[in-house]
């Protein structure tokens, strides 16, 4: 019918969407344990592009180590007090290859029936160029110091003979 191939237009254009902002959707089910990810998030992760449902603890395991708590701390925190999720975090691809993704979620429904819903976005190269400019930034301060240090010696011996003048002129006075 025209409605279905409207809607099949609708969702290639928004997978598309997804894919080009690399972005990931995805759903847990505390109650059961269930944790939907899109192709697109699976890709993030540097998996196969397909749509997967399994135990968020599976999640977990792509979960750089140094930031595996703060995950699970976002997400138990986000279900307990039903608040929204957002958190940075590195993820590491089957190769080892190293990435950073931010996530943000909401808290729908009450009860049992509580779960959670959101987005993760690849910050990768954002990432690349924060620590790019932070380095920038220490070695401009560096050089500045190393300026200062230098600039202070040959003209410490001019500030004593503009001292010493200023005195004999006072001197004259």
């Amino acid at each position: 019918s025209h409605a279905e191939a409207a809607l099949r237009t609708s969702e290639e254009r928004l997978r598309l969407a997804l894919v080009a902002a690399r972005m990931g959707t995805w759903h847990w089910e505390p109650s059961g344990d269930r944790h939907r990810r899109d192709a697109n998030l699976n890709r993030l992760l540097g998996l196969e592009p397909v749509e997967t449902v399994l135990p968020l603890e599976e999640f977990f395991t792509h979960v750089h180590p140094d930031d595996h708590a703060a995950v699970r701390a976002a997400f138990d925190a986000s279900v307990r007090r039903g608040h929204n999720l957002q958190v940075d975090f590195r993820v590491v691809w089957p190769r080892g290859e190293v990435h950073w993704l931010s996530d943000k979620g909401d808290v729908f429904g009450s009860g049992s029936g509580r779960y959670l819903a959101g987005a993760c976005v690849d910050i990768t190269e954002r990432k690349r160029l924060e620590d790019e400019l932070r380095e920038a930034d220490r070695r401009k301060d560096e050089f500045l110091a190393m300026l200062g240090h230098e600039l202070r010696n040959p003209l410490a011996p001019m500030r004593n003979v503009l001292e010493a003048l200023r005195r004999n002129h006072l001197d004259e006075a």
